[in-house]
């Protein structure tokens, strides 16, 4: 591709990740395109479907979402480390909840764009789990499909008018409750 029309299509994915979060994964292709500042032949060139730039979309998405994971990885403190990919995790299922919905609609749960994708979130899910595990930080048992199906329930629990104070109080119990307790040394004798 050449790299006029590789700037067209990044600014395209840019842009309609942005109108559709506003305006829902069925906003107007022509509000994409205009405010891409290209035509509607060279949006329908690049993405000949609505289904192709939702996909297109959401797989950019992920690629951020799994490279943020992947800065985390690096993260010394493996606590902090899987307290934040919780919270981006939670960010990026509250913000694509209506395009992973109309892509589930089009494409079916084992489309493609699904399975890459959750192969990828499972991948950068377990290892910032286990790596807290191994810390000491994380519950022994905490498993990072667990985690995921809590966060998928968060965000589905986030609508509403007091939708964001839910998620946030939820996220924080969840997080309160996949951490490890503080090792006490020190124990304490009931007083007779």
């Amino acid at each position: 591709m050449r790299a006029d029309a590789q700037r067209n299509r990044d600014r395209l994915i840019a842009v309609a990740q942005a109108v559709f979060s506003e305006h829902g994964a069925g906003a107007s292709l022509d509000e994409v395109a205009k405010r891409a500042g290209v035509g509607p032949g060279t949006l329908y060139r690049h993405f000949p479907t609505r289904e192709a730039l939702q996909e297109a979309v959401y797989r950019d998405a992920v690629e951020r979402l799994c490279a943020a994971g992947d800065e985390l990885r690096s993260n010394a403190d493996a606590k902090q480390a899987l307290i934040e990919w919780m919270r981006l995790l939670l960010e990026h299922m509250i913000a694509r909840r209506g395009l992973a919905e109309a892509l589930v609609n089009a494409l079916g749960k084992q489309g493609d764009v699904f399975v890459v994708s959750h192969r990828a979130l499972h991948e950068v899910g377990a290892d910032l789990v286990d790596r807290a595990r191994r810390a000491g930080a994380a519950r022994p048992d905490l498993d990072h499909r667990d985690l995921l199906w809590m966060i998928h329930g968060i965000a589905q629990a986030g609508t509403g008018e007091d939708g964001t104070a839910r998620t946030q109080r939820l996220l924080n119990i969840m997080t309160v409750g996949s951490m490890s307790p503080p090792t006490n040394t020190a124990v304490t004798q009931p007083q007779s």
